[in-house]
């Protein structure tokens, strides 16, 4: 992936690939969230992205299908670099 640590990025879920909806912390199709890329993005790993005044992780990541797109074992992502000057 194109996409480094301190990058600030928007992951926006577009797949729920285990709940059929209902994922229970609310994270459903659709959900945002924007922050600064905290560790590299790797099979076997979370996502980990922090705000300024929160942070979200993503279960593990099983596969990189290209460069704004990830699977982990519970959802579709996909990643999209962000401006320097977009608010967290």
């Amino acid at each position: 992936m194109k996409i480094e640590v301190g990058d600030i990025v928007k992951l926006t879920k577009i797949s729920d690939n285990k709940f059929d909806g209902n994922h229970p912390n609310g994270i459903i199709e659709g959900t945002e969230r924007i922050g600064v890329l905290v560790i590299p993005i790797e099979v076997g790993e979370s996502v980990m992205i922090t705000g300024i005044f929160d942070y979200f992780i993503t279960s593990t990541v099983t596969e990189i299908i290209d460069d704004h797109t990830i699977k982990t074992k519970n959802s579709t992502y996909f990643i999209q670099k962000q401006n320097e000057d977009d608010k967290i």
